[in-house]
């Protein structure tokens, strides 16, 4: 199984779709500097656990799977692990610094 490669045009159609999960990859510290829309942030160190725990487990049977980091390999490293278990997954070709959307701060 291979993952989605998602073009950044392309992603301003998943943030209108609450059927998708977003998640940012990056280190805290980046996420509240700025992320994509309603991504959720878990840092890569943090993604085994994450993906491993009954919340993503039962969240990923419903959404569309979207990952992006700085620039695209560490999605990359993550979607494959998850296409390796069987789960679908998009990533963000490119990751945050290809994206040209608005971005939101965390206050």
């Amino acid at each position: 199984m291979r993952f989605h490669m998602l073009a950044p045009d392309e992603m301003e159609h998943y943030l209108l779709d609450d059927s998708s999960l977003i998640i940012d990859l990056r280190e805290r510290k980046d996420y509240e500097k700025g992320h994509i829309g309603n991504a959720v942030n878990v840092p890569y160190h943090d993604w085994k656990n994450y993906t491993h725990s009954a919340e993503f487990q039962k969240i990923q049977k419903n959404k569309n799977v979207i990952l992006y980091c700085e620039r695209g390999p560490t999605s990359f490293a993550a979607a494959k692990e998850l296409t390796e278990r069987g789960i679908p997954v998009s990533v963000l070709v490119g990751g945050i610094r290809a994206y040209r959307g608005n971005l939101k701060e965390k206050y």
